[in-house]
């Protein structure tokens, strides 16, 4: 594989960071009620994890030669306004389950470039620990049955 197919999947993830749901559900005015906002904790550590990696990933775009992708809008989300958290839960969990399944792809497809690879294997972990954290239900609904 050369280095412009190594851009190109960088380009690809970083589309996929930028377009993410965590950050769009909080521009988009969630709600979050008491029960709930350690959830909302949770989407704001994630947003900014996401943008952190938006940063790698550009980063590595740019020491590879070369450029960035255009930030375009996921207009799949523009439903997202007002919504309490806890409607949007499922799509979100599904979300990070999607970016890891496109990390994992990815990674299998960047075989010549170690620090791409290592790039792409540290934010697939991150987001693993993600979707963990989450654990697939809001804490409000975790609480009820464990407590």
């Amino acid at each position: 594989m050369g280095t412009d197919q190594t851009v190109e999947i960088l380009n690809e993830l970083l589309a996929l960071e930028r377009g993410s749901l965590a950050p769009r559900l909080l521009e988009s005015t969630a709600f979050a009620d008491n029960a709930s906002a350690a959830d909302l904790a949770n989407v704001q550590r994630i947003a900014q994890a996401s943008q952190e990696h938006s940063a790698w990933l550009a980063n590595m775009v740019l020491s590879l030669g070369g450029v960035p992708g255009l930030r375009l809008g996921d207009l799949r989300t523009a439903d997202m306004h007002y919504l309490d958290i806890r409607s949007s839960w499922p799509r979100f969990v599904a979300d990070r389950e999607a970016l890891i399944r496109k990390y994992q792809l990815a990674n299998e497809r960047i075989d010549d470039e170690p620090r791409a690879s290592d790039l792409i294997q540290r934010i697939l972990q991150r987001h693993r620990q993600e979707l963990a954290l989450l654990s697939g239900e809001p804490s409000h609904e975790r609480d009820a049955v464990t407590g």
